[in-house]
């Protein structure tokens, strides 16, 4: 094993059902749904073996934490894409998790634009505790705050 790590736009049904199954095999919390947004999937590739899937949809502007940091920085609710799913497979190399997160926001700028017509400048992810976002944080993302775990 070489360790090789890569990504793979899903763009058609076999890759969008690799990425169900990865998603329902794998993920710790959630099931795959299908959303009426914005919604764009890799998958990831260990030695060109799938091991995990990453998806962006339409954003969020609340908790107000959100929608504060956003006016903060200029920035527009089209420019920001809410990272819905990540999950990998256990037993990776290490760091596997944030490099891939490197691979996903170099090609997600790319992506989002050429899909969507703006400018990605943000992602945010929403994770349920005992998780505290380890592979986030490692990756430099910001912390913004909690949400209140309120379902409406």
């Amino acid at each position: 094993m070489t360790d090789e790590l890569s990504l793979s736009r899903c763009s058609n049904t076999a890759q969008w059902q690799a990425a169900r199954e990865l998603t329902n095999t794998w993920h710790s919390y959630i099931r795959w749904a299908d959303r009426p947004s914005r919604k764009l999937y890799w998958l990831c590739y260990l030695d060109n073996q799938p091991v995990g899937v990453f998806g962006l949809s339409s954003a969020f502007a609340k908790p107000k934490e959100i929608a504060h940091w956003m006016a903060e920085h200029d920035i527009q609710f089209n420019n920001i894409g809410n990272n819905i799913i990540y999950c990998l497979q256990p037993n990776l190399p290490r760091n596997s998790g944030t490099r891939f997160l490197k691979l996903f926001r170099q090609d997600a700028r790319r992506w989002w634009e050429e899909r969507y017509g703006d400018r990605l400048m943000a992602i945010q992810t929403f994770m349920l505790p005992p998780r505290n976002g380890a592979v986030y944080k490692a990756d430099n993302w910001t912390y913004l705050g909690m949400t209140s775990g309120r379902t409406q």
